[in-house]
């Protein structure tokens, strides 16, 4: 599954994550860099549709959909066309 980190303040990381406890690493990384200089990362994970995902997204809105860590991979899909929900053309 590909991954992305993205906050609204931070905006994202610019790369996919191929795994979800990459893109936790990725996060902790932006945190101790933002904490460093008196800040904070307010990045989240967010499942995209590949390198298209990250590169093509709302600014307001960000890139895939946000996924905790007990989310459900088959819930982040629509079962007709296997798409992201979020990027789905089905009225699903």
């Amino acid at each position: 599954m590909p991954y992305t980190t993205w906050g609204s303040i931070r905006g994202d990381c610019g790369h996919v994550h191929r795994s979800y406890a990459a893109a936790e690493t990725c996060i902790e990384r932006d945190q101790r860099g933002c904490a460093t200089q008196g800040g904070y990362s307010d990045r989240t994970v967010r499942l995209v549709c590949g390198r298209r995902g990250v590169q093509r997204y709302d600014v307001t809105l960000g890139p895939g959909v946000s996924v905790a860590p007990s989310y459900d991979e088959a819930d982040a899909y629509c079962r007709d066309c296997g798409r992201l929900v979020d990027y789905c053309e089905c009225e699903c």
